[in-house]
């Protein structure tokens, strides 16, 4: 008897305590801002709109004013050029402070700021290179700094002009290696799964330490190599953590073996002030390989 009163006590009182919750998460909209600036004479941002989860359409910003400064001195306003896409004709310079502006009606002010790194000091090195392993030499990298593979179709005839050239054929090399003394290893993969014994998922992420900046270090890299273009990239830090986190990521959802994981709650790294994306900036060091040219 007194187990059921006890029953009917708590019930009452668990019941007067029951009141709705609202699980859905408060979404707020935000202006994206993305911009990576490079070595090239002109450089692009996209501006959109945030959506909701599960909308893959991106609304653009159609009237915007979006200044970019150099040591806080204007360079001038990028020019919308497309569909979200804005363009400003500049090459940045290595070492420089770089800050961007972004004005959009009834909006906060939206602002970053990066530095442009210098290029990095790597060559190809005397080495017993194959179609898989080519060697290389580092001499300075003062920037935490990235590499991966582009793929090239074969050529029939001899590349007359042996400047690296990106073309939409191109593929992204899915596995590398190497066995650089300060590569990180946050993205190595399964070794049973490749012909490479560590291999790293698309990129390989080297930090040099600070002291060990000038030392030069022999090393190689392995992969489908015939003939690619191998990308040596100088990243600033707002870069170089945007694109590891985003790397980290890709591999939360592709580990579909423990659907737990996809609750990851990391967020991909930003540096936009009262908005969403990333404004960062690189500089590539492109070698390029073909075997059947002896290059």
């Amino acid at each position: 008897m007194k187990t059921n009163k006890l029953c009917i006590v708590l019930y009452l009182l668990l019941g007067a305590c029951v009141e709705d919750i609202d699980i859905e998460n408060k979404w707020e909209q935000k202006i994206v801002v993305n911009c990576t600036l490079d070595t090239s004479s002109v450089q692009i941002l996209k501006l959109t709109y945030s959506n909701p989860l599960g909308v893959h359409y991106y609304d653009e910003v159609e009237t915007a004013t979006v200044s970019l400064y150099e040591d806080s001195s204007m360079l001038g306003h990028f020019t919308k050029t497309a569909y979200a896409h804005w363009e400003l004709k500049y090459r940045p310079r290595a070492g420089k402070s770089y800050q961007l502006k972004v004005e959009v009606p009834e909006h906060k002010e939206i602002r970053a700021s990066t530095t442009m790194p210098f290029p990095l000091q790597i060559s190809k090195a005397n080495g017993n290179d194959s179609g898989t392993r080519k060697h290389l030499n580092q001499k300075m990298a003062n920037s935490p700094y990235w590499l991966f593979i582009l793929r090239q179709k074969k050529s029939e005839q001899y590349p007359m002009n042996l400047t690296p050239q990106v073309s939409a054929s191109d593929e992204l090399e899915n596995q590398l290696g190497t066995n650089h003394p300060f590569s990180d290893h946050f993205n190595i993969s399964d070794p049973a799964e490749s012909f490479i014994k560590q291999p790293f998922d698309m990129y390989i992420r080297i930090e040099t330490p600070e002291e060990k900046a000038e030392t030069p270090h022999d090393f190689y890299i392995e992969g489908r190599l015939s003939k690619c273009l191998l990308f040596c990239r100088a990243a600033s830090p707002e870069y170089d953590r945007y694109l590891k986190s985003s790397i980290q990521k890709i591999l939360v959802y592709e580990a579909s073996e423990d659907p737990s994981q996809w609750f990851d709650e990391n967020e991909v790294y930003s540096n936009i002030e009262n908005g969403l994306g990333i404004f960062a900036a690189y500089s590539d060091h492109i070698l390029m390989y073909d075997d059947d040219w002896g290059i």
